[in-house]
């Protein structure tokens, strides 16, 4: 190897000399390699030095190059780093600005585990280190739960799937069953009418008959009531023309077919009557051996 010297306060184009650090004893002086100095402010200095081959020596030096391009690359590292810094720092504050703020439920657990803690404390050891199976047993039940759920979903599912369902449809029996007798009084009130009230004659009384407008007249002034349709059960027998000895038994009911449209079931079905008409069963004509107009 070759040792360059250079000295800065050398005059302009000061020579610079290399020489080698050890000389073969038997060697024969080569030539001097010699070169001018000429420093400059910029662009950097850049020194090759090739020296002469030696007789005796069949390996090559090495030039060195002394440049400020290594140290410019290290400045650039550092300054990528450092901007790589500040992007991960800002990064990071960002992140923490968009964290929500701990809910109250979190804090009220906080709470709940340090009492818990200060409990089992003041118990003695014995009791937080049942504490701490415990909560260690828990979690490690969740933990195998949680494994045991990844590798069998389908069947969790339709476990999931059939106990939900159960659990609908007994909530759903369980709140309907207080509600059985309105669906019936619901349903009766469909096929006879809405809830009616029977006024029959005391045997006592030596009126036989009711004033139907006043009971109309009291029961309109109540807000329970929605309406008034009077009716009067009579008592009779029925035969037909062609036949007066075939006679049946029979309840006649007379009554208002426009109001008890209006106040009557929800399923009133019949038309208006007029003059001289009537609803009879059809076991009632059956039995007379007769059939209906309509």
């Amino acid at each position: 190897f070759f040792r360059v010297c250079c000295d800065d306060v050398a005059p302009w184009h000061a020579p610079v000399v290399c020489m080698p650090d050890h000389k073969p004893p038997d060697a024969v002086m080569q030539p001097e390699l010699q070169f001018d100095w000429e420093p400059k402010s910029s662009p950097p200095l850049e020194l090759d030095a090739q020296p002469l081959p030696h007789p005796q020596s069949s390996g090559q030096v090495r030039s060195r190059q002394y440049s400020r391009s290594r140290q410019d690359c290290a400045g650039d590292v550092l300054t990528a780093k450092a901007q790589s810094n500040m992007q991960l720092l800002e990064a990071e504050r960002a992140r923490k600005a968009m964290r929500p703020s701990r809910s109250k439920t979190s804090g009220g657990i906080a709470t709940v585990c340090r009492w818990l803690r200060r409990w089992a404390t003041c118990h003695g050891p014995g009791c937080w280190a049942t504490l701490c199976d415990f909560v260690h047993l828990v979690n490690l039940v969740r933990v195998y739960g949680n494994r045991d759920i990844s590798n069998h979903k389908g069947q969790y599912c339709i476990g999931l799937f059939a106990i939900s369902l159960s659990v609908v449809f007994t909530s759903v029996l369980l709140n309907a069953y207080p509600k059985i007798p309105i669906a019936l009084v619901m349903a009766q009130e469909f096929s006879v009418g809405e809830i009616d009230m029977l006024l029959v004659p005391n045997a006592t009384a030596g009126c036989n008959f009711i004033n139907a407008s006043d009971v109309v007249e009291r029961l309109d002034g109540l807000d329970q009531v929605l309406g008034v349709a009077p009716r009067w059960m009579l008592d009779g027998s029925i035969s037909w023309r062609h036949d007066p000895g075939n006679s049946v038994a029979a309840v006649v009911i007379a009554l208002d077919t426009q109001k008890e449209q209006g106040v009557v079931g929800r399923k009133w079905g019949h038309r208006r009557l007029g003059e001289a008409q009537m609803h009879v069963q059809d076991s009632l004509l059956r039995t007379l051996g007769a059939r209906p107009h309509v």
